[in-house]
């Protein structure tokens, strides 16, 4: 099983409210297939979205204004962009676990 958080991604291919990585969504699917290559693959859960800072308490929403970015909503352009990558990471994954 494989967990792929999407804050590891550049900002060319995934927008987040975390701390953005650099890594390329190609470099990403290559070490999973170089996993895959070597070990039986069951599946893969995918997270790091942006999300937006709700109604938390009071602990989490300071941790939250600590760690994220406090914009409501992502950008529009960044919701396609996030649907673009999951689409090419589900496409991937089809393809590795078949």
């Amino acid at each position: 099983w494989i967990t792929l958080d999407k804050d590891v991604l550049g900002t060319a291919e995934a927008v987040t409210n975390w701390d953005q990585g650099r890594l390329t969504l190609d470099a990403v699917l290559e070490a999973i297939g170089l996993i895959a290559g070597h070990r039986p693959l069951l599946g893969m859960d995918v997270c790091g979205d942006y999300s937006p800072v709700g109604d938390l308490g009071a602990f989490r929403s300071l941790l939250a204004r600590l760690d994220r970015d406090q914009r409501p909503e992502p950008p529009t352009d960044g919701a396609r962009l996030n649907e673009a990558t999951n689409l090419r990471i589900l496409a991937a994954m089809g393809a590795l676990l078949q």
